[in-house]
C-alpha cells in the first residue's frame, strides 16, 4: 500500500526529544504516530486527553525555531485520522504534537 506524509511543525527541541523517546522504545517517530492514527480511527476519537500538559523534564519549551517534519503513513490511515480530527475539530499536526508531548510527559505511549 502507498504510504503518504503528514507534515508537522514543532520546535526543534521537541522533535528531537521524541526522536530519543522512540529510539528508547525501539520505534520511529512515524512507527509511533502510526500507532496513534491506528487508535484514533478504532475509537473514532482521540485516544488520551487533550488538555494542556506541560511535560517534565525532558522537553522543556520552544527557545529555538520551529522546524518542519514528516511522518510516513498508509494513505487509508491518513484519510480515516484526517476525518477523526476534523470531527474533533482539530488539525491532525496539531494533534500529533499533542501526542509527542503527552509521551514525553508520561514517558510512555499514553494509552
Amino acid at each position: 500500500m502507498a504510504s503518504y506524509f503528514i507534515g508537522v511543525r514543532v520546535e526543534r527541541e521537541l522533535k528531537e526529544s521524541f526522536e530519543i523517546f522512540c529510539e528508547k522504545c525501539g520505534m520511529t517517530v512515524s512507527g509511533a504516530v502510526n500507532i496513534m492514527v491506528k487508535k484514533a480511527i478504532e475509537t473514532k476519537s482521540i485516544p488520551f486527553e487533550v488538555a494542556i500538559c506541560e511535560p517534565m523534564g525532558v522537553y522543556q519549551g520552544g527557545v529555538e525555531q520551529d522546524m518542519r517534519f514528516s511522518v510516513r503513513i498508509e494513505k487509508e490511515y491518513r484519510e480515516a485520522f484526517k476525518e477523526v480530527c476534523d470531527a474533533i475539530g482539530i488539525p491532525m499536526a496539531r494533534i500529533i504534537k499533542l501526542y509527542m508531548l503527552r509521551c514525553l510527559s508520561n514517558g510512555k505511549i499514553p494509552f
